[in-house]
């Protein structure tokens, strides 16, 4: 069998479509994604086997998703290339592009360079080797494939549901949750018992007594204001000992409870630095997850001038633009940090709402995302601000309900956790074992 270049037995040629410009027509336009596209005006009238210029995730890491399959006239996006053969009695296109699909992290992705914006050119694609066995192998090896390719494709299909019903079961599990139906309520936990509890409104109550206190030491001879009570008519009972409260009622008063990002003439992009103390940004709020790692970081002044936008374990962090129902609890072992201009920074009083409880509210509760939905309506890009999170209602269960609800949330998360990984492990076999395949093929 010959190992030869692609550039050998082949043309490659850059797509010419800007994608978000394309004009629809009657031409398929092949992208990135899995479905096609449409375009106008067409680029090629061949057989090709197209394939991604970028990585499919980025970030510095290389990676391809997926690779097509086009004949007759079509376009094809300017962030991939055509590969195209130059006698197809020499090598079948469907053939390189069987090849190339299974062994595309063999042959394909070694070959993409960079750091952030991770890439390969056409240039390199055309010095990757290949191997060519004769017309008729390769004839036998697309008939052998096309008759494996539905087994596979039921098994992908297959690990594609479970992860969708995985998904379903993450906000299933959060909407019982914050609905008070995932463990049993301190009120009726006190009623088999025959004990006592705290209500969600006392807690309100023996924090605005603890508020005054503190206040009267500092304002003396000034009375505070009793935060303000939303006006329930018309929502949904909560469980018995839980109530309806706005944030200002469960905020921190130690330090400012709620905390826009810094504006940039605070913080110039001269002033950044690759290492000192680091600034948080939406790329560390995911999923209800803090995602560790910096694009910026500040000397020691710059953070001491920046001391109000500190962050501290058991903040809660809100990405305020955009994806604005993306939130995460710091971590404890965050130490010194600040966070940027795109993100809100609540910290709640310790014996009000557990920071955690907080996010599974923002993130899953219909009630409360209604609300966010509602409150951001007539603009082209959502954006929170500290009037609209002060205008959110949000229903508070006792204390230590709340601890059971999250621990209980944190057992079956790490259970679906355990699911996810086996069903990648499955689907990762199930590609290798395609590889093997068709190495196996090349062999014979």
């Amino acid at each position: 069998m010959n190992k030869i270049t692609i550039s050998e037995v082949c043309n490659v040629t850059k797509g010419n479509i800007g994608i978000t410009k394309a004009i629809p027509g009657s031409y398929p336009l092949v992208t990135t994604g899995a479905e096609r596209l449409s375009h106008n005006e067409y680029q090629f009238n061949c057989k090709a086997v197209c394939v991604p210029l970028v990585s499919s995730t980025g970030h510095g890491h290389a990676s391809i998703k997926r690779i097509h399959y086009q004949e007759g006239k079509f376009a094809i996006g300017n962030i991939l290339a055509a590969i195209t053969s130059k006698d197809e009695n020499v090598l079948d296109s469907k053939y390189l592009y069987i090849y190339l699909s299974v062994l595309k992290d063999r042959i394909l992705v070694p070959l993409m360079q960079g750091t952030a914006n991770v890439s390969m050119s056409v240039k390199v694609i055309k010095k990757a080797m290949i191997d060519l066995p004769s017309i008729e192998k390769q004839k036998e090896i697309v008939e052998t494939y096309q008759y494996i390719l539905p087994i596979w494709e039921s098994l992908d299909n297959l690990y594609k549901n479970q992860q969708s019903l995985i998904n379903n079961m993450r906000e299933s599990i959060i909407q019982l949750a914050v609905q008070g139906k995932l463990v049993p309520t301190e009120h009726d936990l006190s009623k088999i018992e025959g004990s006592t509890y705290e209500a969600a409104d006392k807690i309100l109550e023996l924090i605005f007594e603890e508020r005054c206190k503190e206040w009267e030491k500092k304002k003396k001879g000034k009375k505070l204001v009793e935060p303000k009570k939303p006006e329930v008519t018309g929502f949904s009972s909560l469980n018995e000992g839980w109530t309806y409260t706005f944030l200002e009622s469960i905020l921190s008063y130690d330090r400012s409870g709620m905390k826009t990002g810094p504006f940039g003439s605070l913080l110039k992009k001269y002033e950044h630095r690759a290492e000192g103390v680091p600034v948080f940004g939406i790329e560390n709020v995911k999923n209800m997850k803090f995602v560790p790692g910096n694009k910026i970081y500040i000397t020691k002044e710059k953070a001491n001038q920046l001391s109000g936008y500190d962050v501290k374990p058991d903040d809660i962090l809100i990405s305020r633009s955009g994806t604005i129902d993306e939130i995460c609890v710091v971590p404890k072992e965050v130490e010194d940090a600040r966070f940027s201009t795109n993100l809100m920074r609540v910290t709640l009083h310790p014996n009000s709402m557990l920071p955690n409880f907080f996010c599974l509210l923002f993130s899953g509760s219909p009630f409360v995302l209604g609300q966010v939905s509602q409150l951001c309506k007539g603009t082209t890009r959502k954006f929170l601000n500290q009037k609209i999170l002060s205008s959110i209602v949000f229903p508070l269960p006792p204390l230590e309900e709340q601890k059971r609800i999250v621990t209980k949330v944190d057992q079956l998360m790490a259970l679906c956790d355990q699911l996810e990984v086996k069903i990648r492990q499955a689907q990762s076999d199930s590609d290798i074992l395609m590889e093997v395949a068709v190495s196996h093929l090349l062999e014979v």
